[in-house]
């Protein structure tokens, strides 16, 4: 038994010591592959939180021994955690189903359930879908057009942070909210492209305006989101953006919107403010 607790304080301390990387989950990849689907029973050794100063950010997860593997078994955002009533503990037993991963040689969770003897948590639907989610109501675009498919493209495994001067901004319709959503034109010596300049989709105007984050031609703005391509143009989908003292968290880690998807604030009409004519 004791063995048992001396190779299980070793395996816990190789997951702990390297906090600059468990403090962010972007060396994970969170989507749900339902084809890989197992269950495992095991001991939680420890909760892990990514992002402990806004639990609605970062997803909270459980380092579970099952036998001789340990898991980092994802769960959701802590604030959803939270609202289902689980508070996992150390030495707890579990059954957690889910998508088993494996990423750069790291083998991982993302649960659909957790069971502990008393009670079952759920977290995502059979088909992975996050139930933290409201359901995404799309609205035809009043001006325009925005993006296609079913939902903005996302990587966890793509986080980037871009600073920047604002070029343009203009609001869209896109398929994760039926209100507008700010899209800006950032530039920056050190963006890579062409013009040093990236688009980036940020959140409801309402969203930004209430956090302090000014929109305005050449003001400087830190971005933090992932970098993909929208319709065959590289795009930052935002996370984080901060101003000066203002920051503001639009989507975790894993790419689920932080903000109300069908009604936000006031009415938002969407404008197009291009950028004044010279360099």
């Amino acid at each position: 038994m004791r063995r048992r607790s001396i190779v299980a304080a070793i395996v816990l301390a190789a997951f702990l010591i390297p906090t600059a990387v468990l403090a962010q989950a972007n060396s994970f990849d969170l989507r749900y592959d339902p084809a890989s689907v197992t269950t495992i029973s095991g001991t939680v050794l420890t909760t892990i939180d990514y992002n402990p100063g806004n639990p609605a950010a970062g997803p909270q997860s459980l380092l579970v021994q099952s036998d001789s593997q340990v898991y980092n078994v994802f769960l959701g955002p802590g604030s959803f955690v939270k609202q289902v009533g689980m508070t996992p503990t150390d030495g707890q037993r579990v059954t957690v189903t889910g998508s088993r991963r494996v990423i750069n040689g790291r083998t991982y969770i993302v649960a659909s359930t957790v069971s502990t003897p008393s009670q079952t948590f759920r977290f995502r639907s059979d088909a992975g879908v996050p139930l933290w989610s409201p359901p995404v109501v799309v609205s035809p675009p009043p001006v325009g057009r925005g993006p296609a498919g079913a939902i903005l493209p996302f990587d966890p495994n793509t986080i980037v942070t871009r600073v920047g001067t604002i070029r343009a901004v203009k609001d869209m319709m896109t398929p994760e909210s039926s209100v507008p959503i700010t899209f800006i034109t950032l530039r920056g010596k050190d963006i890579v492209g062409p013009h040093h300049e990236v688009q980036v989709v940020l959140g409801p105007r309402t969203i930004l305006d209430q956090s302090g984050i000014a929109l305005g031609h050449k003001q400087k703005l830190t971005v933090t989101g992932s970098e993909v391509l929208m319709d065959g143009k590289r795009t930052l989908v935002a996370t984080s953006v901060s101003q000066g003292p203002n920051m503001v968290n639009l989507r975790s880690v894993s790419g689920e919107p932080l903000y109300p998807l069908a009604v936000v604030g006031t009415q938002v009409t969407p404008q197009v403010v291009p950028a004044p004519p010279g360099p």
